[in-house]
């Protein structure tokens, strides 16, 4: 309990203050740590004579002394809890009203005046100047605030620091770092009008000593930092002292323009803003808004930078930037970003950086998840950069929890209970940086659900305010979609184009799209991308054999009438459990991180396109609850439902096999091929689909030939024939029956394969809340 405090001292300070005890006695506990905190000694302290009164509600009295050592009739306060002053603003220290401005001399520094002095520092604050004066390396003194050191209304110095100043006394101003650009701009104003005032009076070069940040990013004054790096460091900013403008202001027509041109710069080269390029040469910058580091695109077209940028130089000027203005300080910016050539990646939603996979929450306190072999935690700062786009949503915070994520989604899902290995392993896998990602098709009868669960992955993965969007109109629709999002989602597909299929296996695997630039001629924009995608339709749509290569199908099954339920209590029972379904699933990724390395050093006999995605399933197997090779047997029967929509989607399967039932062995060339499938069936001109050129018919052959060889038939072509008589035929071979069955039966109307039974054996004893 602080002690009460009479007569401006403590009460229970003896009458004898003559011992060094009895001094220190003289200040509250909290004074006495305040002072000690900016490092002053305690010989520093009571040589100063602080003390705690109580005018102010209690404070801690600074008196003052003159350049030869002498108290004054002067003294500032600094009150336990601070009011406001007549303009409303909190003011942290207070001096006598109607006092004039007086300037601090610490004792050393009194002490060194005796004799000619080399130069003279000029700090912000009396605690400042005692921290930096108390070793005797310099003679300090300092002024109320940064735009004290003048007269009211006039660039000529007060009375003390005109005394003071000798012809061609060097001046350093020590004043504080402070992270807000508006206040930073107004510090240097004053340090530019007390630099002039300094030269007037007749002193030499006056210098600017630049405090960096705090570690936090934050304000530092110049006994914070001697407290943290101490004096040899402070010795080397000296050094790096940098001249203080002192040119005249310009006339009014041209403060604008320069008040323009220094609020860039300080942007370019100040430590608030750190400019970059990404891996496209596109430059972006890092801004510390609010406690925390936004990282955006420079353009003048992107919202949330031109916002802050505008805002910016209104709080430190006053004035509004055109649309001009506002596209050359964009550039100007690019430009700096060129200079200074600091390159890093640039990331979306997810990251990885030595070893550890960052999520990003994409919440207001711009936290992350971060994720390791050994388990996971949510940081609020993040070595690598994410950006972040309009649409994106926040992701919950993860909940720990001892039950498994098979268990948590199960009342979400209407799959087959073989298939939620697949499912799981597809939204952990698409939670990591890198792909390749499987395509997950959602199909069945209206009114399965197809829609929601969608959703909900969605919501799993990246949360987006669009989560489902209509089909693309062209590929560069899709490009700009799968620029502002971590994952696509695509809703009641009735047909997929060609062009839209192989979009999507670029996505899948990885690859670059490429387009002119909007208002140039021979400019090219270019996508470099691979993430998630998912797709729901009625009907088959997207049966070309490459696309399907990359799809997981999932059937969804019809819902019992006594088992459907609104929407609203759908969804109002998942986001009860989300983030903890969200923490289930970090759960196994860290399983999957800890195993993987030891699946990929395995020798697999069947590595399929989706290889690492295979591997991803086995490293995870463990933690979902299945037995070694369960997952491989989900993928296989995977597979052989893809296969089955390949051949069944192809026009030319059927009268193919036919041709094979007769001739096992056929050795055509294209163009004679497609006569003889011509002939055998004129209908078959009528299938939509059906190839007009030979070409055509090659093409075909060659995306389905992978597919054929899942059901015993080879096709491949090749070259017989020598000189003239060379010529390229295709060479179709058939290990089929006589009778053969042109596409296998799917797993939802036929038998169930073992693994199948086994999955759905174990199903019925998990929780099903239905």
């Amino acid at each position: 309990m602080p002690l009460p405090l009479v007569k401006g001292v403590r009460k229970d300070v003896p009458p004898d203050t003559s011992s060094f005890e009895s001094r220190l006695a003289l200040l509250a506990p909290t004074d006495l740590a305040t002072l000690r905190e900016s490092g002053l000694t305690d010989a520093t302290i009571v040589e100063h004579q602080f003390r705690t009164v109580t005018p102010y509600g209690g404070a801690l009295e600074i008196p003052y002394f003159d350049r030869f050592g002498n108290r004054i009739d002067y003294s500032r306060w600094r009150p336990h809890v601070p009011k406001p002053n007549a303009e409303g603003n909190i003011a942290k220290y207070v001096a006598k009203r109607g006092s004039q401005t007086r300037v601090f001399v610490p004792k050393p520094s009194s002490r060194s005046m005796a004799a000619p002095f080399v130069s003279l520092f000029v700090t912000e604050g009396e605690k400042k100047a005692c921290a930096l004066a108390q070793d005797g390396a310099h003679v300090v003194v300092s002024i109320p605030g940064v735009w004290n050191g003048c007269k009211k209304g006039k660039e000529e110095l007060i009375d003390d620091l005109r005394e003071l100043v000798s012809p061609g006394l060097p001046i350093y101003i020590v004043f504080d770092f402070d992270p807000k650009p508006e206040t930073r701009a107004k510090v240097d104003a004053a340090k530019r009008r007390l630099a002039r005032a300094f030269v007037a009076a007749g002193a030499g070069a006056v210098l600017s000593v630049n405090l960096p940040p705090a570690s936090d990013g934050g304000k530092q004054g110049v006994d914070d930092f001697l407290v943290d790096h101490g004096p040899e460091a402070f010795e080397r900013l000296v050094a790096d002292a940098t001249p203080v403008d002192t040119s005249e202001p310009e006339p009014d027509g041209k403060s604008s323009r320069r008040a323009g041109n220094d609020f860039v710069r300080r942007l370019g080269l100040g430590p608030l803003v750190e400019l970059w390029l990404d891996e496209n040469n596109d430059a972006f910058a890092t801004v510390m808004l609010d406690g925390r580091l936004e990282h955006w695109q420079i353009d003048k077209r992107n919202r949330p930078f031109r916002n802050w940028l505008s805002l910016a130089f209104y709080d430190m000027y006053g004035e509004v930037l055109t649309a001009s203005q506002l596209s050359d300080y964009a550039s100007l910016l690019c430009g700096l970003a060129m200079q200074r050539r600091k390159v890093y990646p640039v990331h979306l939603r997810t990251a990885a950086h030595d070893g550890v996979l960052y999520l990003d929450l994409c919440n207001a306190n711009r936290e992350v998840v971060a994720v390791t072999s050994e388990g996971y935690s949510v940081l609020s700062a993040c070595p690598v950069k994410f950006r972040r786009t309009r649409a994106m949503l926040e992701l919950p915070r993860p909940v720990p929890t001892a039950r498994s994520v098979r268990e948590l989604l199960r009342p979400f899902l209407n799959i087959r209970p073989e298939q939620e290995p697949l499912l799981i392993a597809f939204v952990t896998a698409a939670m990591r940086p890198v792909g390749p990602y499987p395509i997950p098709k959602l199909q069945g009868e209206q009114g399965v659900g197809k829609t929601t669960l969608a959703r909900m992955l969605r919501a799993l993965i990246d949360p987006n305010a669009a989560p489902l969007r209509v089909r693309p109109q062209s590929e560069r629709d899709l490009m700009i979609m799968s620029h502002n999002a971590w994952m696509l989602g695509f809703d009641n597909l009735s047909a997929m184009l060609d062009w839209m299929s192989d979009a999507l296996c670029v996505l899948s695997t990885g690859g670059a799209f490429s387009s002119r630039e909007l208002y140039s001629n021979n400019e090219e924009v270019i996508f470099k991308r691979q993430c998630p995608v998912l797709v729901t339709s009625i009907g088959e749509v997207g049966t070309n054999s490459d696309l399907l290569d990359r799809c997981l199908i999932f059937e969804l099954q019809p819902i019992p009438e006594e088992e459907r339920q609104t929407d609203k209590k759908f969804w109002a029972n998942f986001e009860a459990v989300r983030a903890e379904i969200f923490g289930a699933i970090l759960d196994v990724i860290v399983a999957g991180m800890r195993r993987l390395p030891e699946i990929e050093q395995r020798q697999s006999r069947d590595l399929s396109r989706m290889a690492d995605f295979c591997q991803w399933g086995a490293a995870i197997e463990e933690a979902i609850g299945l037995d070694p090779g369960d997952f491989a047997a989900a993928y296989r029967d995977n597979r052989e439902l893809a296969t089955a929509t390949a051949l069944e989607g192809s026009p030319i399967v059927a009268p193919l096999l036919r041709m094979l039932r007769v001739t096992p062995l056929i050795e055509l060339s294209a163009s004679d091929l497609l006569d003889e499938l011509n002939s055998s069936d004129s209908s078959c001109r009528m299938i939509p689909g059906w190839p007009k050129k030979p070409q055509l018919l090659s093409g075909i052959l060659n995306r389905i030939a992978p597919n054929l060889r899942q059901i015993g038939v080879t096709a491949t072509p090749c070259t017989i024939g020598s000189g003239n008589a060379k010529r390229k035929v295709w060479r179709i071979e058939s290990s089929l029956p006589a009778e053969p069955k042109i596409v296998p039966i799917p797993a939802a109307a036929g038998p169930k394969s073992a693994f199948a039974a086994r999955m759905e054996a174990k199903a019925g004893r998990l929780p099903n809340a239905g």
